[in-house]
């Protein structure tokens, strides 16, 4: 059963909604997100890094995220941001998508970030994605 953090928007309902599952971290995007979210929810990544002694696999759920609401700045630094993370394990992000523009999201975020710790895959299939993020 997943073990809620204090999410990205404490308070409030969340357009990107963070919790603990066994194995992994899942981030779900839901309708219009702002640079402002995007930023306050990679904060909230980033302590959870710090404070483990490894480093969490993840899911990012872009099924239910607006097409309208991730411009190319913030993807581009959001990128930029995993791109220099130091990492105590190397890691997983599994990127679920549904729509064009979301699996249009996740390859310029895949692009963009080429940190080698950061091994970044594209679904269609939540099981597959967790599947994957599972394997050893």
């Amino acid at each position: 059963m997943a073990v809620p953090r204090r999410g990205c928007q404490p308070g409030r309902s969340m357009p990107i909604e963070l919790t603990r599952q066994p194995g992994f971290v899942r981030l779900d995007f839901r309708g219009e997100v702002t640079n402002t979210e995007l930023n306050e929810c990679l904060a909230e990544l980033e302590a959870i890094e710090r404070s483990e002694p490894t480093a969490p696999n993840r899911l990012a759920d872009l099924t239910r995220m607006l097409a309208r609401t991730a411009p190319l700045e913030s993807i581009r630094e959001l990128a930029a941001r995993r791109r220099t993370a130091v990492l105590a394990n190397p890691i997983k992000t599994a990127i679920l998508t549904a729509t064009p523009a979301a699996l249009g999201f996740g390859r310029m975020f895949q692009t963009l970030n080429d940190n080698p710790a950061i091994t970044i895959r594209i679904f269609e299939s939540e099981a597959d994605a967790v599947r994957w993020l599972l394997e050893d």
